[in-house]
């Protein structure tokens, strides 16, 4: 039995009468301990050690794994914040998934821990075929404490660099963005770089929002809709040989984008190969001229400026401004006195010019600033290209830019403007985001056009269908109304225009009795051919498309076909003043 005697720090064996523990030492005097307690204390040394080796371990193992150049990696020289490259999903406005992460590792080396830097660049370089055998050496010699090697690897290649065995090497699970459907909403979604920050389209717009929300983010596109837009895009380029095209479908009651094309595009997969004419947006960031879609605007100006659709134009001759002339395309008619739905329908330049003409310059700025043509429109995107206005905006700028010349803008802006007029005079901001009441309810919006003189547009665009230029764009059952626009394309680095080349490009609305949604089409410079006679010119090339993605796209977002019967129609198709025949 062990007792401590008061006061004094020391124990003695009451049996023995020897000191135990004590000043002079742990264990008391070496020669008065017995062999039990000389055996703990070897035992106490023993464990203090074993303490001591599991101690400097274990240090050890949370340096490598959190803080060495061999562990989880930092961005050695960028603050040493480890990676962090999570993003939440992208969905359309039915939940399908448009983009979303997997997981991937990525190989890094310690050149510092390197033996035999050549072999190691040999054989790497047989494995990491995106790299060069000088590649990898000049990484692998260039004495920094972390290189990578390369990221996002597949599992094929991870598990051949496994097999080397070199100690040097290591990985890094990340996670890197993909795209199930590929190139299709290209322009819209953007991409990601290496680090899986946003570079381009909503995933540049909305870059923050997508690394730190926990919710899919829902945009306004339909996947469905997409498709169609696409293929008939892409088939249209193709027949006509065109360089180029763009195509935008909107909800007219909402301003919602229901799909958005822009060609050539790109594989958001690799962005590293992507050219600049292939990353140009041309439905978003291109302006350009757009010939007679114009009159549409112009004739709407026109009815609120108090033009009624009974007054008169002679278009019998051409009007001459300084050493220019405007004159009419093409109209084959005997009598060159036209009212307003007769010149709008016939699309003549000279009855546009005559009417912007008794509206006045201020008051064509006035409306073109409203319809949102004269200033960069919002979306959420950053390619968004700004409107050329003339400067200074002369009487010459008033005439032109009434039948398409002298003030470029992009096809968001026009379809924007378009669905203003459709949908009772209320012009809406166009969205890539879902809203509420999609096919039904209205929202919240800025009037820019009197109820009256929306219904009297709606009326003249069905009739331009039934009577005028655009009569390839019908499509039975959908009551589509929509204006033709051909603008000759200027000449790089010229003043002038090549009368050979043109941007050809479309708007339409259906269906016009109640109209649901708006569509706007572009061909860049399309090629003539034996079945369009060799006309190049919207009512041939782009028109038909244009029936055809009413036909397939209706269907899908629930509208019915109708017949067109008198009792229904007479009141949608009876404008004052219109007296050409069927």
């Amino acid at each position: 039995m062990y007792l401590p005697l008061p006061f004094k720090k020391s124990f003695y064996d009451l049996r023995s009468g020897h000191r135990l523990f004590g000043p002079m030492g742990a264990l008391g005097d070496k020669e008065t301990r017995s062999p039990l307690v000389r055996a703990h204390g070897r035992l106490l040394f023993i464990a203090s050690w074993f303490l001591v080796v599991f101690v400097v371990l274990g240090l050890r193992l949370v340096d490598v794994m959190g803080f060495s150049p061999m562990g989880m990696p930092q961005l050695w020289g960028d603050g040493d914040k480890f990676l962090e490259n999570k993003r939440a999903d992208i969905v359309d406005r039915n939940g399908v998934l448009l983009a979303t992460n997997v997981k991937t590792s990525s190989v890094y080396a310690n050149p510092y821990r390197i033996q035999n830097p050549k072999k190691l660049a040999t054989d790497l370089a047989k494995i990491l075929t995106s790299s060069s055998e000088d590649e990898i050496y000049q990484k692998v010699t260039s004495g920094k404490k972390f290189v990578w090697l390369a990221r996002n690897l597949s599992p094929q290649k991870q598990m051949q660099i496994h097999r080397l065995g070199n100690p040097a090497l290591g990985f890094h699970q990340e996670e890197k963005r993909i795209y199930p459907h590929g190139k299709l909403m290209a322009h819209v979604l953007g991409f990601t770089n290496v680090d899986n920050k946003g570079m381009g389209g909503v995933e540049h717009h909305f870059n923050q929002n997508l690394t730190s929300a926990q919710t899919p983010l829902q945009l306004s596109l339909d996947v469905r809709l997409q498709h169609v837009l696409y293929n008939e895009l892409q088939a249209s380029m193709s027949q006509f040989d065109a360089p180029g095209g763009a195509g935008i479908l909107m909800n007219a009651k909402t301003g919602e984008i229901l799909a958005l094309v822009s060609l050539p595009d790109f594989d958001p997969h690799h962005p590293q190969k992507i050219d600049q004419k292939a990353r140009f947006n041309m439905a978003t960031l291109g302006v350009y001229e757009m010939g007679s879609v114009m009159k549409l605007f112009n004739v709407a100006m026109a009815l609120e400026n108090g033009i009624g659709l009974s007054k008169t134009y002679d278009a019998s001759s051409p009007i001459k401004v300084a050493r220019f002339q405007i004159k009419d395309y093409k109209i084959r008619n005997e009598n060159k006195i036209f009212n307003v739905p007769e010149g709008f329908i016939l699309s003549s330049n000279i009855c546009a010019a005559k009417m912007a003409l008794e509206v006045g310059i201020e008051k064509q700025k006035e409306f073109m600033s409203r319809l949102g043509l004269s200033s960069k429109p919002t979306l959420e995107l950053p390619e968004i290209g700004r409107p050329l206005l003339p400067t200074p905006w002369r009487q010459i700028n008033l005439m032109t830019i009434s039948y398409g010349y002298g003030m470029s803008m992009s096809p968001l802006q026009v379809v924007s403007a378009l669905a203003s007029l459709m949908n009772g005079g209320t012009f809406h901001q166009a969205t890539l985001l879902k809203k509420e009441g999609f096919m039904g309810g209205k929202v919240d919006g800025v009037r820019v056009l009197s109820e009256e003189n929306s219904l009297t547009v709606r009326k003249l665009l069905r009739l331009v269908i039934t009577h005028g230029t655009g009569k390839k764009a019908a499509a039975e059952g959908y009551l589509v109304g929509g204006k033709t626009g051909s603008a000759h394309v200027q000449m790089a680095g010229r003043k002038g225009y090549n009368t050979k080349e043109n941007i050809a490009t479309y708007v339409a609305a259906f269906p016009m009795n109640d109209p649901e949604c708006v569509l706007f089409i572009l061909l860049d410079r399309p090629k003539g051919r034996k079945e369009t006679y060799g006309n190049t010119t919207a009512g041939w090339t782009v028109a038909p498309m244009v029936s055809r993605i009413v036909s397939r796209v209706a269907p899908i977002l629930g509208i019915a076909p109708v017949q067109e019967q008198k009792e229904v129609f007479t009141n949608l198709l009876a404008v004052p003043g219109f007296s050409l025949d069927a």
